[in-house]
């Protein structure tokens, strides 16, 4: 196998060979082009994060965030005692209508929307694709039916949510219902904007042409 500065040209006057050993570096010199633009890429993808990916982040800036009016999350800012939590709370904005609040994330008047995981993902899957989820969940971070004392069906119900999550059908339908629904682009939500042949392919004429 050939590889750039392998070796000087081989030594045939013959024409095919000679337009075979420079068609071989063009795309050597090529490929390992490409190799470089996606390493690089990808190293600088890997370092770039959202400014706030947790609350810890959050109380270290002075920025406003909103949180939805009346709701679980705001009762959560307003009356726990951990210290990122009271630290935020002189700067917790609420809202009464989530597109609001995403359009002042988008603008910059607020820093960051804490809202439901599934209401952040939905806005995060759609036009413009300006938006990235943090990592970090807020409070407790489920959901649960509330049944009277000593309810008769508690333990069905327990049960039959243990079989759902053994089953593996959660994560399909949430990879149905957002992944796969998502209004942006696949390709640069999983490539990064790396170079792939598809890319590439146009170079390839320019030589050829030429």
């Amino acid at each position: 196998m050939m590889t750039v500065n392998s070796g000087a040209a081989p030594a045939s006057r013959s024409l095919g060979v000679k337009l075979l050993f420079i068609a071989c570096a063009i795309f050597s010199v090529i490929m390992l082009s490409t190799y470089t633009a996606n390493l690089t890429t990808g190293l600088t993808v890997n370092q770039l994060a959202v400014p706030v990916s947790s609350l810890a982040d959050l109380a270290q800036t002075s920025a406003y965030f909103g949180v939805p009016a009346d709701s679980a999350i705001s009762q959560y800012f307003l009356s726990s005692m951990d210290n990122d939590a009271m630290m935020l709370r002189p700067r917790m904005v609420p809202y009464t209508s989530s597109q609001a609040a995403v359009e002042d994330v988008r603008r910059g008047k607020i820093a960051a929307f804490v809202t439901g995981r599934v209401n952040a993902m939905y806005y995060a899957e759609v036009p413009p694709c300006n938006l990235a989820l943090a990592s970090e969940v807020v409070g407790s971070g489920s959901l649960v039916f509330g049944l009277q004392p000593n309810s008769t069906i508690a333990g069905k119900l327990n049960a039959a949510m243990l079989r759902l999550a053994d089953s593996g059908h959660v994560p399909g339908l949430r990879r149905k219902w957002f992944q796969d629904r998502s209004e942006c682009s696949k390709v640069a939500s999983t490539d990064g904007g790396r170079l792939g042949l598809a890319q590439t392919w146009s170079v390839f004429v320019i030589p050829a042409v030429g």
